[in-house]
């Protein structure tokens, strides 16, 4: 279908500057997407933006000062530092503890505590989690959310994967429970189109002006093949596409799984998108020596896992973007010769 749609535009070869929150259609087929039983989302409610990354950047700007304080809590995705810094923004880490289930576990009480002692502006929720691919209780946020907005503290929800969760996870909604959220998505990411750059951002209409004001001068608009995407995607279409893809990653990820098993190597629980996050401690002092001997020896590229918060400096993340057979012929390979 977005072939479909492109051509389409293609077609028209006009290419306009259009509205800086979107058009009228493109918002209301966009709202009716991201609905759901528990709650319809008003057009006026939701912005086009180019990708996500630019909308927790735009976003961030629009509810902070210069020298603000933003927790972020670790495991988090790597570009936050280099956005808060960027923007003169105080970083405030905020790091779980780990189960023997390989699950995050987060004192949402101690966080929200700290949050408030520390006087902090904003905290960034990155659920799903980038590296991790775990999703956090809507209840979690939901509490969090009410005792943030008591303390007059945003909270900004970085749901890129908000689509690709395996199909065993259902991800609960967070929409406007309170008045301090800002939602920023992707549906480029959805689409498994990443440089479709078809992002959007949820938040009440008064932020959005903000927004709005300071976005006018830097983007302008979203491209018109994304508008034209964002206008014509048929919801049933997209959220079957993702169910899908999240079929697969879920395959790739329970064969890495069943690869890591027989070696004290810890892989972190996942409930969504293409990432492993794992505990190479046993193997490497350091991720950065573990990224380097699997690429030098087994042409396998991963990231570190400082990049994701000093917490997980012995972690590496593993993209499962390749055909499941490539990845365990990889990894298999790796555990035969090394354990």
């Amino acid at each position: 279908q977005i072939s479909d749609i492109i051509q389409s535009r293609l077609a028209i070869a006009k290419h306009p500057y259009t509205p800086v929150l979107g058009t009228a259609i493109a918002r209301a087929n966009m709202a009716h997407i991201l609905s759901d039983d528990n709650y319809q989302l008003p057009p006026e409610e939701i912005m086009l933006v180019e990708g996500a990354k630019y909308g927790i950047f735009i976003s961030l700007k629009a509810i902070c000062n210069r020298g603000d304080k933003v927790m972020i809590l670790e495991p988090y995705w790597l570009s936050y530092p280099h956005i808060l810094n960027e923007l003169e923004l105080q970083i405030i880490s905020y790091a779980p503890s780990i189960g023997e289930d390989g699950l995050l576990k987060y004192d949402m009480q101690q966080l929200s505590q700290r949050a408030i002692e520390q006087g902090v502006k904003a905290i960034i929720i990155n659920n799903p989690n980038n590296p991790s691919g775990q999703v956090m209780a809507f209840d979690a946020i939901e509490n969090l959310a009410k005792e943030m907005m008591a303390a007059g503290i945003w909270m900004l929800i970085d749901e890129v994967y908000k689509e690709l969760v395996f199909y065993t996870v259902k991800h609960e909604s967070s929409n406007f429970m309170a008045e301090n959220i800002i939602q920023v998505g992707s549906f480029s990411k959805s689409l498994c189109a990443p440089g479709l750059r078809l992002g959007y951002i949820i938040g009440r209409p008064l932020i959005l002006e903000q927004i709005v004001l300071l976005s006018q001068h830097i983007q302008t608009c979203i491209n018109t093949y994304a508008l034209a995407v964002a206008e014509n995607i048929d919801r049933e279409i997209l959220i079957r596409h993702a169910g899908f893809c999240g079929k697969i990653y879920q395959s790739r990820f329970n064969a890495l799984k069943g690869c890591f098993s027989q070696t004290p190597l810890k892989l972190l629980h996942s409930d969504s998108s293409f990432y492993a996050f794992v505990d190479f401690a046993a193997r490497f002092s350091h991720g950065m020596e573990a990224c380097k001997f699997l690429s030098e020896k087994y042409q396998i590229l991963t990231t570190p896992g400082h990049e994701y918060g000093q917490s997980f400096s012995t972690y590496i993340r593993i993209c499962l973007t390749l055909p499941e057979a490539t990845i365990l012929n990889k990894f298999n390979s790796f555990v035969h010769e090394n354990f």
